[in-house]
């Protein structure tokens, strides 16, 4: 990437983060939880929740295609249609486009609380077409991974060699470029975090299943996927985790009997135990019966344990690579697929409904990957192992 542009890329990702009216007016795009806008219905205000301006309009504001199709709104385009500040606040609150004539019905009629809500929006909407295309210029596209460290090493190693078999002269004429800063989006990442702008693929660590497939896209199953492999095993499962783990999980898992306790003395001693989290692995006792994942047992090894039920959500066949090399590799396979799909003009948010046409993709050494049925991971498939300590042993 030229200098000038990577410094470019980076000021305006740095910008876009500290400039807090411009934040305002993303949370009220995206409808955000305590936008505070509502909508007028009849003679009534109700609040807005579930309405968002990217539901019809796209996350990149050119055009619906998440939910519904509504017109690019983008602040040029909305200024070649004859928008000013003041006449895009008559848009909003009463339906009216600049020249008097009603928009469409399907267009709500919102309401602000604060009036500087609408100079929010704008500004945000003014920036929207570079801030979706930070990281790109004409013969490359940087994405942001995670400071260097040798357990990742395997998978990033495996990424740029399958980047370069499938894709030697670049997609679309752009190179794919690592940094440790900025960047298109983020990949391979240690924890969910981070601006609700920036998208983040292929997380390291496993997704708890009630991520937004809009801004994060993982490549193995998630947790709630091996809660239910033990489950299908043990009707009468208890589940122990630490408490915002449990309540995010008991939102989205099916009702299958499974008992939530966040501490020691919660209604799970008579139960078999699934435990995640490797400081609550470490310090739960023998008894009952117990289940985790791979992930935790790697972390936490208990003495003593007898045979462990873990859940693999990486099955490959035994003998094969490591699971992060195989990672690496399925995670470039799955990003130069997407790129395509996206085209030449991507944008971040194009390259997450990229994902969802993703429908039959096998790599080698991985289960098949689905995002059209499987949005957030492209799968679900887990396999249990039972692991014994030989410590054990007769």
């Amino acid at each position: 990437m030229r200098p000038l542009a990577l410094l470019l890329s980076l000021a305006l990702a740095c910008a876009a983060q500290a400039d807090p009216v411009t934040e305002r007016g993303r949370a009220i795009y995206a409808g955000d939880a305590g936008s505070d806008v509502q909508v007028r219905v009849g003679d009534r205000l109700r609040s807005a929740r579930g309405i968002s301006c990217a539901g019809c309009h796209g996350h990149d504001a050119e055009g619906g295609a998440e939910v519904q199709s509504g017109p690019a709104i983008d602040w040029s385009t909305l200024i070649a249609r004859g928008y000013t500040e003041g006449s895009f606040a008559r848009a909003l609150t009463q339906g009216v486009a600049p020249d008097g004539t009603p928009l469409v019905g399907a267009m709500p009629r919102l309401a602000f609380r604060d009036p500087q809500d609408v100079t929010a929006l704008v500004a945000f909407l003014r920036q929207i077409r570079d801030e979706q295309r930070i990281g790109i210029t004409d013969d490359s596209i940087t994405f942001q991974r995670p400071p260097s460290q040798p357990a990742q090493a395997p998978f990033w190693q495996a990424f740029q060699a399958q980047l370069t078999a499938l894709a030697p002269l670049g997609i679309y004429g752009r190179r794919v470029r690592l940094a440790e800063t900025g960047g298109f989006a983020r990949i391979g990442a240690f924890r969910t975090d981070g601006g609700a702008d920036q998208p983040s693929l292929f997380p390291l660590h496993p997704l708890v299943g009630d991520e937004d497939p809009a801004r994060i896209r993982g490549g193995f199953a998630t947790l709630a996927a091996q809660v239910l492999a033990v489950a299908e095993r043990h009707p009468r499962m208890a589940l122990l985790a630490d408490p915002g783990t449990l309540e995010r999980l008991a939102g989205i898992l099916p009702d299958r009997g499974i008992a939530f306790g966040a501490a020691e003395g919660q209604p799970w001693r008579d139960h078999p135990l699934m435990v995640l989290g490797a400081d609550l692995l470490r310090a739960t006792p023998r008894d009952p019966a117990l289940a985790t994942t791979l992930d935790d047992l790697a972390l936490a090894l208990p003495p003593g344990r007898g045979c462990i039920e873990a859940t693999d959500p990486r099955p490959g066949d035994a003998g094969t690579e490591s699971a992060m090399i195989r990672y690496g590799r399925t995670a470039a396979t799955v990003l130069t697929q997407a790129l395509r799909l996206c085209g030449a003009d991507c944008t971040r948010a194009g390259l997450m409904r990229a994902f969802d046409r993703i429908e039959a993709i096998s790599p080698a050494d991985w289960p098949d990957l689905d995002y059209a049925t499987h949005p957030l991971t492209g799968t679900d498939q887990v396999r249990i192992l039972d692991i014994c300590d030989p410590a054990d042993a007769p």
